[in-house]
């Protein structure tokens, strides 16, 4: 309730949500880290409330309607190691979290959370109330749906509620062989997926062929001139030890005839400068 109220700091003198109201909000991101955005007030307190809010559902034991708490359950002491179940209460179960499920209590407990928390909005955004009035309807909304009943004890098993009887599709409510067959079998087949797709897959030369030609005449003219420079320095290297194998020759760059180069230069001796004389 609290956090409801200071969320109607961020609502302009209309009642109407502020942008320009912000406020630093800490959180920490795979790629960055930590990062501080300015974030609006009333959609951050607004949030932080309706999300308590439903969390009273999933969190509870509840009466058969779901109307009123008869248990909280325990997560700090459970998590702890000096838990008691008859001094600290049931344990957190996260089969309740699955609000997806098909089973008809956690169907009850999805409906109730989304009315509770269209109930607080709605109130905090009413046109028509004041600042008093919208706080006195915040008292009246959590009291309606986080009620509180005294009377189940863990000797009574905790009234037997609906809640505890919850178990998920996948088998996770306990540590059993179940749960762990299960997972098994979702590794193999996510390991047989990985190998046929391995094995569809064209050898590397194949790929690498595909590229070249993916690349066109450029690329192989140019991966071919890139290995006959190779070639040729290596050849130019070993002049002095042996002389250089056929193969080297025909990896060697073609040298320019001198005729040409005089030609093209005009130099002493060449074609033009006889023809002159």
């Amino acid at each position: 309730m609290q956090t409801a109220t200071e969320a109607l700091d961020g609502l302009d003198a209309t009642g109407t949500v502020d942008a320009d109201q912000r406020m630093p909000f800490t959180l920490y991101v795979g790629m960055r880290g930590k990062i501080t955005p300015a974030l609006p007030v009333f959609y951050v307190k607004m949030g932080a409330a309706m999300h308590a809010l439903e969390d009273g559902f999933p969190h509870t034991y509840r009466t058969d309607d779901g109307m009123t708490v008869t248990v909280v359950l325990n997560w700090i002491d459970f998590v702890g190691g000096h838990y008691d179940e008859a001094r600290d209460g049931p344990p957190h179960r996260a089969e309740l979290d699955r609000c997806w499920a098909s089973d008809p209590t956690l169907s009850r407990n999805y409906a109730l959370a989304t009315q509770a928390a269209t109930e607080l909005l709605a109130a905090a955004l009413d046109p028509s109330l004041d600042r008093h009035a919208k706080i006195q309807q915040f008292d009246a909304v959590t009291r309606k749906y986080l009620g509180y009943r005294a009377g189940c004890t863990a000797d009574n098993q905790w009234c037997d509620p609906p809640e505890a009887k919850v178990t998920n599709s996948i088998g996770c409510n306990a540590s059993g062989a179940g749960a762990l067959a299960l997972w098994s079998g979702w590794l193999m087949l996510g390991l047989g997926a990985l190998w046929r797709r391995r094995q569809a897959a064209p050898p590397r030369s194949d790929r690498l062929s595909r590229g070249a030609a993916r690349r066109g005449p450029r690329g192989l003219r140019a991966r071919r001139r890139s290995a006959i420079t190779a070639a040729g320095a290596v050849c130019a290297g070993r002049r002095a030890a042996r002389p250089c194998t056929g193969s080297d020759r025909r990896a060697r760059p073609r040298a320019r005839p001198r005729h040409q180069d005089a030609d093209t230069r005009g130099d002493r001796g060449g074609p033009r400068r006889q023809a002159a004389r």
